[in-house]
């Protein structure tokens, strides 16, 4: 049997004209699924975000900027993304020029190219997309999350509200605002306690719990398998996707840290 009737990606033979097996198929649409989140907290590894602009009587103006620290990394990024946008173009117009809306276009588009002579090469870039997206999405941030400053300031005695991060490992933390001193692991746990009672998507309760300093890493793919474990139940769906209770999330990831 030659090279063209094997996947290039599983190995297995190949039957009826198709250019890639059956589980390559499943594997290329699961991880096409997995890749807008992959590719958001790849963005998280190599930005920083700024607090909003202020007045001098500290009315917020303006949303939050994000200010590029890495750009190495934007370039790796940048490059694992490109091709996908080109296949996106190639199969058919995407209605806007995110991220998640060409994986959707391709994913949308697979089934039905399979025999195109041009599936195999879709599969092993999407593949490879999602190898460098991955690496770049586990490197962990320069500084990590512990809370926000509870400290009363001025002569009103307003809490400061602050978000406090720093090296990992603190036992002592400093806020850059009111320069107020908080013990760390009060404030991890005052955060995990806020947080739990959130509802967001997955990959935004992963970037959210993998820059907290509590010690908790996840990867989207294993929330992904809980959800559809039955482990996890979605407590609401809007145009954004499902939403799931972080507190839910992290009692499961408490439960089974050797499998994160």
């Amino acid at each position: 049997m030659g090279k063209n009737n094997i996947c290039p990606l599983t190995g297995q033979p190949l039957k009826d004209g198709r250019q890639i097996s059956p589980e390559a198929e499943r594997q290329v649409l699961e991880a096409l699924r997995q890749l807008p989140g992959l590719h958001e907290n790849a963005l998280q590894s190599a930005y920083r975000m700024t607090s909003h602009p202020q007045t001098g009587g500290g009315v917020r103006t303006g949303p939050a900027e994000r200010i590029p620290y890495n750009p190495a990394l934007m370039r790796r990024i940048e490059a694992a993304a490109r091709p996908l946008h080109v296949i996106a173009k190639a199969w058919g117009k995407p209605v806007d020029g995110h991220f998640h809306t060409y994986c959707q276009q391709i994913a949308a588009a697979l089934p039905g190219k399979v025999k195109n002579p041009n599936a195999a090469t879709v599969a092993l870039q999407v593949r490879d997309s999602y190898n460098s997206l991955e690496r770049v999405a586990d490197l962990p941030p320069e500084k990590w999350f512990y809370g926000t400053c509870d400290a009363p300031v001025g002569p009103h005695e307003t809490i400061c509200g602050r978000a406090i991060y720093a090296p990992k490992g603190r036992a002592i933390v400093t806020c850059s605002r009111c320069r107020t001193r908080h013990d760390a692991k009060r404030l991890i746990d005052a955060s995990k306690q806020r947080l739990s009672e959130h509802a967001v998507t997955i990959p935004h309760m992963v970037r959210l719990l993998n820059q907290s300093a509590a010690g908790i890493h996840l990867k989207p793919k294993t929330v992904y398998k809980w959800a559809e474990r039955g482990k996890l139940s979605p407590v609401r769906e809007t145009s954004q996707g499902k939403l799931y209770r972080v507190g839910d999330v992290l009692a499961l990831a408490e439960e089974s840290p050797a499998k994160q």
